[in-house]
């Protein structure tokens, strides 16, 4: 019987998670010091490239796990940016009243400094709020931008994502797709600064259009609000393409029961 495990769920199970020991937890009270939560003996060693004080060892061998030096780690974070697993964080509880954590993302839009968002865990699951306190965005992070995000420290070692809310946006910004909960504001920073011209670029902008109705009840507004600021027809705004199934599966539903 195979265990829940992240091949199988998606997400690391509490073993793999124990697995990850020593903890770099106190060392976090020291200050700024890397969690690496790789589990995966694949072909693989950007890490270890990436650290410029041999903290991270994966050898000749590149199919093995890294090996995490504590006491040579820095916190740099350098090798955030360079895991293409997205499996490196830092921690750091040095200062303040918060921890900071910082992550590795990948969507669009990119959260602002200083946005509220919803703190998750690696399932997914809302844990708390948090504060974006800054956005890296350098030219040699090949695109991953890696966030600093202050939660309170008793969920350090739990928090690993992030989902945008609305809150902080200016008031009286309307939502315009309910579904991805993305405003107004969003599809016209999308337009001015983000360069969007059409339909399908906005949604990879922001993700509007890409919840269960499928753009069903936003794709007009979007569309309005595209042609007003770039002065065109509707016809020429592209066409957005429906992606099913408009209900979200379990992958269970679709795999069967892996347990």
């Amino acid at each position: 019987m195979d265990w829940p495990n992240l091949r199988t769920r998606g997400y690391l199970s509490p073993g793999e998670i124990a697995r990850l020991r020593p903890s770099p937890l106190e060392a976090g009270l020291r200050g700024a010091v890397a969690v690496i939560e790789c589990v995966e003996d694949i072909p693989c060693n950007p890490c270890e490239e990436a650290c410029p004080n041999g903290a991270i060892v994966v050898g000749d061998d590149i199919t093995r796990v890294p090996r995490f030096y504590e006491e040579r780690c820095t916190g740099c974070g350098l090798c955030i940016p360079a895991c293409p697993g997205l499996a490196i964080f830092v921690i750091d509880q040095s200062e303040g009243e918060d921890a900071i954590i910082k992550m590795p993302y990948e969507f669009l839009p990119v959260p602002r400094e200083g946005q509220q968002v919803q703190a998750l865990d690696r399932q997914g699951r809302a844990v708390c709020r948090g504060t974006v306190t800054k956005v890296v965005d350098a030219s040699g992070y090949n695109k991953t931008i890696v966030l600093h995000l202050a939660v309170p420290r008793q969920h350090v070692m739990d928090v690993r994502g992030i989902k945008m809310t609305n809150e902080g946006t200016p008031a009286g910004d309307p939502t315009i797709c309910r579904c991805m909960e993305v405003t107004r504001g969003e599809i016209l920073r999308a337009i001015r600064e983000g360069g969007a011209r059409s339909i399908p670029a906005i949604k990879r902008r922001t993700t509007a259009g890409m919840g269960v109705c499928q753009g069903k009840t936003c794709s007009g507004l979007i569309t309005g609000i595209l042609c007003q600021e770039i002065g065109v027809d509707p016809e020429c705004t592209g066409q957005d393409t429906a992606r099913p199934p408009v209900r979200p599966l379990a992958l269970d539903a679709l795999g069967g029961d892996m347990e």
